[in-house]
C-alpha cells in the first residue's frame, strides 16, 4: 500500500489518537500520512509501533508544500525496512518534509533500532526529521533516542537525527536531545553519521540541544554537528561522538556561546528515561538559563 491517510489540497486536517502496531505480514504502508498541498494540518498524539515497508524508501509524516503544519506529540518505535525493492539502496524517515511552510515538529518522541532484512549493494540512508527546502520551520523540545539504520553488507549507512538540505531557510532547531544516532563501530561499511547535518539552505537559530553518543562504523565520517555552510550552535552540549573521522563539530559549524561537552547524566537512558538528574552540567546552562534538551524551555516535552 502506498499511505494509511492521503490527502490533497485538504484545509483543517486532523489526524490524532491513531495506532498502528506490527502487521503480520512483511510489507505494510509505505507511509503513514502524506499530505500535498494542504494547510493547517495536525497530526497529534499518534502511536506506532514497529512499522513495516517493503518499499524502496519509507516515512511515516511526508509533507509535500503546503503550510501551517503541526507535528506533535506522537510516539514512534522501530520502523522496518524489510528486502526492499530495490537492493542497491533504501531510505527512510520519521518526518519528511519538501518545501512546507510554517512547520512545527514538537514534543514526539522518535526511537528504536532500524534494519533491512537483507544487504544492500550500496548504502542505506535514515533521517529522523528529513528537511527538503521550505521555510519558517521549527524543531524543537523532540526526544530522539536509539535510531539507525545499518548496512548489513559492505555498503554505506548514513544516518541523521536532523537533515537539513534544499533551499530551506528560516529553520530553528532548539531543545531537542538526540542519543545513540548511528550504528555502532562494529557495524559493516562505511558512511557518515551526523547529529544535525546542513547540507544546504540555513538554519537561523540552533540551541539548548543535546547531542549525545553519535556513533558509526569503524570506517565511516561520524559528527555531532556538521554544517557545509556557517551555522553556530549556542548553549547546546554536544559530548561522545564514537567510530572512524569524528568531531564535535565539523565543517563550518561551531559552537558559539555556552557549549559545553559533558556527560549530560541522563535519569536512566537504558530504559529511555532521558530526564536529567541533579547535577547534570545541562541543568540551567541553554539559553536564558533554561535547561538543555528536550525536557526544558517553556513547553517542554
Amino acid at each position: 500500500y502506498q499511505s494509511c491517510i492521503w490527502a490533497e489540497n485538504v484545509p483543517n486536517l486532523t489526524v490524532t489518537n491513531c495506532s498502528i502496531v506490527e502487521p503480520g505480514a512483511s510489507y505494510g504502508f509505505l507511509e503513514f500520512l502524506r499530505t500535498n498541498n494542504c494547510t493547517y494540518v495536525l497530526a497529534k498524539d499518534n502511536i506506532f509501533d514497529s512499522f513495516n515497508s517493503a518499499s524502496t524508501f519509507m516515512s511515516l509524516f511526508v509533507i509535500s508544500s503546503g503550510s501551517n503544519i503541526t507535528i506533535t506529540g506522537n510516539d514512534a518505535y522501530n520502523m522496518n525496512n524489510w528486502v526492499g525493492y530495490n537492493i542497491y539502496q533504501t531510505g527512510e524517515a520519521y518526518v519528511s518534509l519538501y518545501s512546507a511552510s510554517n512547520v512545527e515538529v514538537s514534543k514526539n518522541k522518535f526511537g528504536g533500532k532500524h534494519h533491512r532484512t537483507a544487504p544492500s549493494t550500496y548504502y542505506v540512508q535514515h533521517a529522523v526529521v528529513d528537511i527538503n527546502g521550505g521555510s519558517g520551520i521549527v524543531i524543537r523540545n523532540n526526544l530522539i533516542y536509539d535510531t539507525y539504520f545499518s548496512n548489513s553488507g559492505a555498503g554505506d549507512s548514513n544516518n541523521w537525527g536532523i537533515r537539513v538540505t534544499g533551499s530551506a531557510s528560516n529553520v530553528e532547531i532548539y531543545h531537542n536531545t538526540i542519543d545513540r544516532v548511528g550504528p555502532t563501530s562494529s557495524s559493516n561499511g562505511t558512511g557518515y553519521t551526523y547529529g544535525i547535518w546542513l547540507a544546504s539552505g540555513s538554519i537561523t537559530s540552533c540551541h539548548s540541544n543535546i547531542i549525545t553518543n553519535t556513533q558509526a562504523p569503524q570506517y565511516a565520517t561520524c559528527y555531532g554537528v556538521y554544517a557545509a555552510s556557517s551555522m553556530t550552535q549556542s548553549y547546546s552540549n554536544v559530548w561522545g561522538v564514537v567510530g572512524g573521522t569524528t568531531g564535535l563539530y565539523g565543517g563550518m559549524a561551531t559552537e558559539g556561546t555556552g557549549g559545553i561537552s559533558a556527560d549530560p547524566l541522563f535519569v536512566d537512558p537504558a530504559n529511555f528515561d532521558y530526564h536529567l538528574n541533579d547535577g547534570s552540567p545541562c541543568i540551567g546552562t541553554g539559553m536564558n538559563g533554561e535547561d538543555m534538551g528536550c525536557y526544558g524551555g517553556s513547553d517542554p516535552l
